[in-house]
Order: structure tokens, then sequence, then C-alpha cells
């Protein structure tokens, strides 16, 4: 798969942008799994609607679906995974406080996310730092733990029989713990 990332207010970043030389690769490589950058602002900007449309199978932050209850929707229908990255988008200051991520709201209303670093070596965050984040700040029960592990991993572009393998493992794992617990 290919991530395309690039500053979607730059002279070359809007999904619109990458058109011209995605088709060709599309067509050539069809199996190419697709993740976009968008709407990593909250302005109105229709770059997640934009990046669907280019047939992205992921969209990285989709912050400005605020603005479109149809792309939330299209999303929803597609399962497209939105990548949220809580506590970038809060250093970037595109929300105040993990707690008013629009990430909450997406897991509320059935929307596939899964949580990401950005770049940890910038944020100095991990994995384990953003499911604590998500955990505390959206009140996570231990059922949308799960749902968003395994969404991450459905939607992550590894070689569907490896995907399968790794869901099962995991989800027999976190089954078991949770009967423990």
């Amino acid at each position: 798969g290919i991530n395309l990332i690039a500053d979607e207010f730059g002279f070359v970043g809007r999904p619109i942008d990458y058109l011209k030389w995605m088709i060709p690769l599309i067509k050539e490589y069809s199996g190419v799994h697709i993740s976009l950058h968008a709407g990593e602002s909250t302005l109105a900007d229709g770059h997640v609607l934009d990046s669907i449309l280019l047939g992205a199978q992921r969209i990285g932050h989709g912050l400005s679906l605020q603005h479109s209850v149809r792309t939330e929707k299209i999303l929803k229908e597609r399962m497209i995974c939105i990548e949220a990255c809580l506590l970038s988008n809060k250093i970037l200051g595109f929300v105040p406080d993990v707690e008013a991520h629009p990430a909450k709201e997406w897991i509320r209303k059935g929307l596939k996310i899964c949580l990401n670093t950005d770049d940890p070596g910038i944020f100095d965050t991990s994995l384990t730092d953003e499911f604590y984040y998500a955990t505390t700040a959206f009140d996570l029960a231990l059922a949308d733990i799960r749902r968003i592990v395994i969404e991450s991993l459905q939607s992550s572009f590894m070689l569907e029989k490896e995907k399968a393998q790794t869901i099962r493992k995991l989800a027999g794992k976190f089954d078991k713990y949770v009967t423990n617990y």
C-alpha cells in the first residue's frame, strides 16, 4: 500500500492534486491499497470526499468531517477507516484537547477508526499513548477498545491471509484476557 502525505493547503497537497498521476497508477496496480491524509484541519474543504473518490481505503485525520454528514455516511457505508491521530491533532492545535477530538463521536456513530501516532518522532507519542488517551478521554469500554484494535487490523494493508490469522489470534487473546479480567 501507499500512504500519501502532504500539506493539504500547500502548493501540491490536496487529494485532487494527485489525480493526474494516480489514475495511471491505479490502472496498472489495481491491487495497491491507498491511504491519503485528508481533512487534517477543521476547515470545510472537501478533501475527505475527494480522497474517497480517488479510492482511498484509509483517511489520515478526517477532522473536516464535521462539515459533511454525507461524507461521513459514505465512509461508514464503504467501511473506510479514519486514522485518528489524537495527540498530533492536539499538539498542532486542531483540537483544544483530546476530549474534544471528533474520534469520540466517530466511535459512538460506528465509523471505522484506528488510532495512529501520525509522526512519533516529532510528537513523542506511541500507540500505547494514543490508546491511553482515547480510553481515558472517551471513557471507552473494553468492547470499544477491542473493536478499534480489530478494525485497525481489518484496515491494514497486510496480506489477507496474514490479516485473518492475526485478527483471529489477537481476538482470541483479547477475549481470553477479558474473560479472566
